[in-house]
């Protein structure tokens, strides 16, 4: 079930906005292949959002999202601490009524002259609600490290010294 709605209809061009909590529930729902966990020592992550109408009947999202996880650690798998905090702003289009067919796409892409970036930041919706679960997962995903540490000193999983390659190999 999404937990960050926003109802269209209570939406005009002045806004209005949202405040949500990030609940370990749905940090564990929905990051759990992300091997990411609330970190209980900071409590719920939150979410503000500020939403309003253009004049095309588009809908821009602009928000802060701020929380803390533990993952593990890139060389010795302990708890690894990543904070979050964002900032963000998408454009939200009304979906496509399914009566209307859609163009068909090219076999390849081809790059040219008249693709516009903003299309890389627009979002649909359809119905009365814009639901930002995916959206707020997406901005988490995009914010932690590749290789996060427990610190920047970690020297990594012992190797046993019977498994060490002799010393007089590295001279």
């Amino acid at each position: 079930m999404p937990e960050f709605v926003l109802h269209v209809p209570e939406i005009d061009e002045v806004g209005k906005d949202y405040s949500f909590s990030l609940a370990p529930d749905w940090i564990e729902a929905h990051l759990k292949d992300a091997v990411l966990r609330a970190d209980p020592a900071f409590g719920p992550g939150s979410l503000q959002v500020h939403v309003q109408e253009n004049a095309a009947g588009e809908y821009l999202v602009t928000g802060s999202l701020r929380a803390h996880f533990l993952t593990e650690c890139g060389r010795c798998l302990a708890d690894a601490k990543v904070p979050v905090d964002v900032q963000f702003g998408t454009l939200f289009t009304r979906g496509a009524s399914s009566s209307r067919k859609a163009p068909a796409k090219p076999d390849r892409y081809e790059a040219s002259d008249e693709d516009d970036d903003e299309d890389e930041q627009r979002e649909e919706f359809s119905g009365n609600d814009i639901v930002l679960d995916d959206l707020v997962r997406e901005y988490i995903v995009l914010e932690v490290p590749m290789q996060p540490l427990c610190s920047e000193t970690c020297p990594g999983i012992a190797v046993p010294a019977h498994l060490r390659a002799p010393e007089e190999s590295f001279s």
